[in-house]
Order: C-alpha cells, then structure tokens, then sequence
C-alpha cells in the first residue's frame, strides 16, 4: 500500500524518522506481466513504501507505525488510503523485509478483505504469504495464451480461491489487446475455447464467458469490455506518467443492452449474488457453487 507523501499520516507520523515525507524511502517493483514495464528495471511508484510482502522499502518505524494506523482505519473502511499511479523506471534501490508475517497482519486485522494482485514474478514467500492468510491471487486471461500449456492464467489452472480478470486497468482494452495480438496467440486463444477463428469485436465478449465460466471465485470485467470498448478506452499505461486515467463512461454507456447480457450471462454461470429489497426481506436472486 501506498499513501500520498503529503497525507495526514506521512506528517503526523514521520517524527521518528527526523526527516519530511518527501525524504521518505519510495517503493519500487520488480518485473511484471505487462510489456509497458521495462524488465530490466520494474516500475517506480512515486510514493513513499508502506506496506509490502518482501519488497518494502519503508524503515522499520514507518512498517510498524502503519501496520497499528491501518489496523485503526480499517474500521473506517480503508478510506484514508490510494494507491499511486505516478510510475517511472527504477534503477538503485534496496530491499527489506516487511513483517508480513506478525500476528498484527492477520491476528488483529481478523479476515482480511483483500486481492493480492500477483501477475509476474512471483517468488515463493509471496506465494506462501497469500497463501497462509487464504489471500486470494488475481489471474488476468490476457496473458494466458502464449501456446504454453502450464500458463498459471490458463483457468484450467485455476484454484477456487481466485480472482479472473479479462483485463485489469492496467491492460489494455480486450479489443485494444486483440488488436495487438500476434497471429500465433490470436489462434491459441480461439484453439482454447474451441471455436473457429472470431474477429476484434468478439474477443472481449469471448473472454468474459471464459472469465464467469472459471473455477475462480470472483470474476471481473471492466466496463470497458463489457461495452466492447477499443484502445481509445484504455485506463493505465505501466511505466507511462502522463495521460493515464482520463477515460470516462457517459450516462448512456451505462444504460445500454450489455447489462442485460451481463446479468444473462452471470445467470448462466450461476454467479448472481443474493440480494435483498431494501425493506422488503425478500431475496432476489441467489448465488450456486
């Protein structure tokens, strides 16, 4: 997690450090899934680290202080944090551990309402970290179909205890990411859900069909791709620090037809969530497994 140097808890907690918040150590991270981010170096978040598995940059003062200030927050729904977008490329840094493993992690925060979002390199301490705390990881279908047949994002490879994305803010738009796709995924992809070849348009609807048809928990779309949106709807650029987040949906976009093909297609799949009436007790729909 990351907060805004300038925030309320950067100024009211970096007394112990004797310096400002914009002094404070920025965290970085290592190589990912997504081809903006240069391998060589990861992506740099221009704000200072706070919490991290195993790549937490912060001192031990402002790890610890954060773990007692979250745990308080938590009762005030997490309002008080944001993650940051402001990316460049890291070159020099250091890696420390954070205490990931306390008791305070688990024991006083009690369930833990989170997504680990895990695309790349993950080592295992990661793995086994999201694993003790029953953390579900994130599996996003776009890079599933590189030909090989023990991808991790593959669904067949899917543990219950996920959450598939077809795309996530940073992706491209599923139309976007078709459009890009050499021929050779192209084909892996149609070869996956045994159809003929399909064309741009048809990708996006594809993938969320595979995405609610998973073994995963929860799947998400974005509106995006729910609408067949193409790159010009395109939320975050990794690694670029301008010109990200301008996207928006307009009234109309969130009155059209696609929403009755989502709700469609979550019945299908036998994803609809229990709902209640306001005032009424009655139960609209209800969620199978």
């Amino acid at each position: 997690m990351w907060v805004n140097p300038r925030s309320c808890f950067c100024w009211t907690n970096n007394a112990g450090a004797g310096s400002s918040p914009e002094s404070l150590p920025i965290i970085s991270a290592r190589k990912d899934s997504f081809g903006a981010t240069p391998s060589t170096t990861g992506t740099l978040f221009a704000e200072p680290a706070i919490v991290g598995a195993s790549t937490a940059c912060a001192p031990c003062w402002l790890k610890w202080t954060f773990f007692g200030w979250i745990i308080s927050a938590r009762s005030r729904r997490h309002g008080m944090c944001r993650r940051a977008h402001q990316q460049h490329n890291p070159v020099n840094g250091y890696r420390a551990q954070a205490p990931s493993s306390s008791a305070r992690c688990g024991g006083e925060l009690g369930g833990l309402p989170f997504i680990v979002e895990d695309p790349g390199v993950i080592t295992p301490d990661v793995c086994a970290l999201r694993d003790h705390f029953h953390l579900p990881g994130t599996r996003v279908l776009q890079f599933a179909f590189d030909g090989s047949r023990d991808n991790p994002y593959l669904p067949d490879r899917y543990v219950s205890n996920t959450v598939v994305y077809t795309g996530t803010h940073d992706n491209n738009t599923t139309r976007g990411w078709y459009k890009e796709l050499p021929d050779r995924e192209r084909q892996e992809l149609w070869n996956y859900l045994k159809r003929p070849a399909g064309h741009g348009e048809q990708a996006a609807p594809a993938l969320m069909h595979l995405a609610w048809s998973s073994p995963a928990s929860l799947a998400i779309a974005p509106l995006q791709d729910l609408l067949n949106l193409g790159e010009e709807a395109r939320m975050n650029v990794p690694g670029r620090a301008q010109g990200n987040w301008c996207w928006r949906s307009t009234k109309d976009m969130l009155s059209a037809p696609a929403f009755q093909g989502l709700r469609d297609l979550t019945s299908a799949s036998r994803r609809l969530a229990v709902v209640e009436s306001p005032g009424s007790g009655l139960l609209t729909s209800r969620k199978e497994y």
